[in-house]
């Protein structure tokens, strides 16, 4: 009989030992209810640190997002430039503000939403055709080609547009 009791004595302090290593904060193991955040991948130098309270990305200034709320692994979007040229459509001698589908080309910027990085007209020069410059993140180079060929300006014929996929790691400052 002591044996037993004296076993059993012992398994009461080493469960609460092994309770205590995997529950506790700090002790290294899983803790019930502890919510992990991350910055939603952006191709920031830290889209896969976790962080243990919410807050903002201190690369890029995003929300964190609970980890948690991610359903599966998300490949990191790719960064293309277009640079967009005067096309067979263009008006010679109008101002690039002034050509036919230039403000429709404008609202359809902005149904890129986060997709868009930058975009921006460059200083014309009398005989330089470039007109100007997109930066937008796509998962691929067709899908980034599928948003350029649809713009308003190349439909119409009064641009033309080249793109380049960018090896860029990283756009501080840019959300």
């Amino acid at each position: 009989m002591k044996k037993r009791n004296g076993r059993w004595l012992l398994a009461i302090p080493t469960a609460v030992l092994v309770f205590l290593t995997l529950f506790l904060p700090g002790s290294g193991g899983s803790q019930v209810g502890r919510k992990e955040y991350v910055c939603p991948p952006c191709g920031c130098s830290r889209d896969n640190e976790v962080f243990d309270k919410s807050g903002t990305c201190p690369a890029c200034g995003m929300s964190l997002i609970e980890k948690a709320s991610l359903a599966a692994p998300q490949t990191r979007p790719r960064v293309f430039a277009a640079v967009f040229e005067r096309g067979p459509s263009w008006i010679s001698g109008k101002p690039s503000f002034d050509q036919p589908y230039v403000h429709e080309h404008i609202e359809y910027l902005g149904t890129l939403g986060q997709k868009l990085i930058a975009a921006a007209p460059f200083s014309q020069r009398q005989n330089d055709p470039t007109v100007g410059l997109i930066l937008l993140f796509a998962e691929s180079e067709k899908e980034a080609m599928d948003w350029i060929n649809r713009d308003p300006t190349i439909t119409s014929g009064v641009m033309t547009a080249r793109l380049y996929g960018w090896g860029i790691d990283s756009l501080k400052g840019c959300f």
